[in-house]
């Protein structure tokens, strides 16, 4: 029984933690899109 009823939230957790991952990406995606945006904005480099 106790092997069952660990089974069971199983999908769940692996919902949630998938959740989480997609949330770090999007922040850090946005903030990587930042500091290029700001990195283009002070230094013009040359093309």
């Amino acid at each position: 029984m106790t092997a069952n009823n660990l089974d069971k939230p199983a999908p769940t957790q692996r919902i949630i933690y998938i959740n989480a991952v997609c949330e770090r990406i999007e922040k850090m995606y946005i903030w990587i899109v930042r500091l290029v945006r700001a990195g283009l904005s002070d230094y013009s480099f040359p093309t």
